[in-house]
C-alpha cells in the first residue's frame, strides 16, 4: 500500500509552504537570508531543520519539526535544508508528511560546487572549535555511516587534498557505497536527485534558480519566486543585497587544481545536459573560467 500523507498536518497553520532543497554551497543561506527579510515570509527559526534527512530528528515526528514554523496567518512560511535534495529518503519522507509541497531549488556549477565544499571542510578541520561547533550543530544527528565518516573529516589530522577527496568520493560512487557522506562530488550529480523527487511531485512543483545569476541579480530571482508562488512581487531592495556566509579561500591557488577541474567537467558534461533538458533551461557551466 502507498505512504499516505498524514491528514492532520495537511492544513496545519505552521505547516511550511515551500522547501529551499539546496544544492549544498550554492547560496542558500543568502537566499534564506533575503526572503527572511520580506514582508510577507517567514522562515524557520532555525535555517537548517535536518528533518527529512536525518533518520534520529526525523523520529522526532512532524510535530517536533512544525515547531520550527511561525503560526502567524497570511505569511508564506519555509525552510532550507540544503541536503534534502540529495539524501535519498527525504522525497518520500517530505510527501509522506505533507503531501503537495513547493521546493526551490539554488543550483550551481557542480565543479565549483565541488571545490566550495572541499574549501569549506578543509576551513572547518583548521580550527578545531570550528570543527566542534559544526559536528555539534550538523553532522552529530547525522545518520551513522555518514556522521562518522564526516566526523573523520572534521577532525583528520592531515586534511587531504582536492585531488584526493574527488578521488576517493568518484570510488564511492562507483562502488554505490550506501554511505552517503562524504558527497564532495555526487552531491553535483542534480539530475539523478530530482528525478527521485519526480517519483512523487510534478517539476512544475520546482522552481530552479542559479547562484551566479541570483548574486547578479537578486531581485529577479525573488521576483520569480512570488510569481512560482502566486504572491505580488514587491521585494525590499535592502534585503535582496545581502551575502551570507561567502567562502575564504585564503591559501588556495585554483590553477592548482586545473586537471582536477577538467576531469570533473567531463564527468559532469552528460548529467548536466540531461538536467538542462528536464529544467527547460541550460547554464554556461564549463571550463571557460580556468586559466589554460
Amino acid at each position: 500500500m502507498p505512504d499516505v500523507p498524514a491528514l492532520n498536518y495537511l492544513s496545519a497553520p505552521n505547516r511550511p509552504d515551500f522547501l529551499i532543497l539546496g544544492v549544498q554551497k550554492s547560496a542558500t543561506t543568502t537566499l534564506f537570508d533575503v526572503l527572511n527579510g520580506l514582508d510577507g515570509f517567514s522562515g524557520s527559526s532555525l535555517k537548517e531543520l535536518h528533518f527529512f534527512d536525518s533518520d534520529h530528528n526525523y523520529q522526532k515526528g512532524v510535530d517536533w519539526y512544525l515547531d520550527f514554523f511561525s503560526e502567524e496567518a497570511g505569511v508564506i512560511k519555509f525552510e532550507a535544508t540544503p541536503s534534502y535534495i540529495y539524501m535519498r529518503d527525504a522525497p518520500g519522507r517530505i510527501h509522506n508528511s505533507f503531501g503537495s509541497m513547493k521546493f526551490i531549488v539554488m543550483l550551481r556549477d557542480p565543479v565549483k560546487r565541488c571545490f566550495s565544499a572541499w574549501n569549506m571542510f578543509r576551513g572547518f578541520n583548521a580550527h578545531k572549535q570550528t570543527a566542534e561547533y559544526i559536528y555539534d550543530m550538523y553532522i552529530k544527528d547525522s545518520n551513522s555511516g555518514s556522521r562518522e565518516a564526516l566526523r573523520d573529516l572534521l577532525f583528520a589530522e592531515e586534511f587531504p587534498s582536492f585531488e584526493q577527496c574527488v578521488s576517493d568520493d568518484l570510488v564511492r560512487r562507483q562502488q554505490n557505497d550506501f554511505n552517503e557522506e562524504p558527497s564532495f562530488v555526487r552531491r553535483g550529480f542534480y539530475y539523478e536527485q530530482i528525478l527521485r523527487f519526480l517519483e512523487f511531485y510534478s517539476i512544475q512543483d520546482f522552481l530552479f534558480l542559479e547562484q551566479d545569476e541570483f548574486a547578479r541579480d537578486a531581485s529577479v530571482g525573488v521576483s520569480r519566486i512570488c510569481d512560482f508562488l502566486g504572491i505580488e512581487s514587491s521585494p525590499d531592495a535592502e534585503c535582496v543585497q545581502k551575502t551570507s556566509n561567502k567562502g575564504d579561500y585564503e591559501g588556495v591557488a585554483v590553477e592548482e587544481y586545473t586537471e582536477t577541474f577538467l576531469k570533473l567537467y567531463d564527468l559532469y558534461r552528460e548529467p548536466n545536459q540531461k538536467l538542462f533538458s528536464l529544467i527547460g533551461k541550460a547554464y554556461p557551466w564549463n571550463a571557460s573560467w580556468l586559466s589554460l
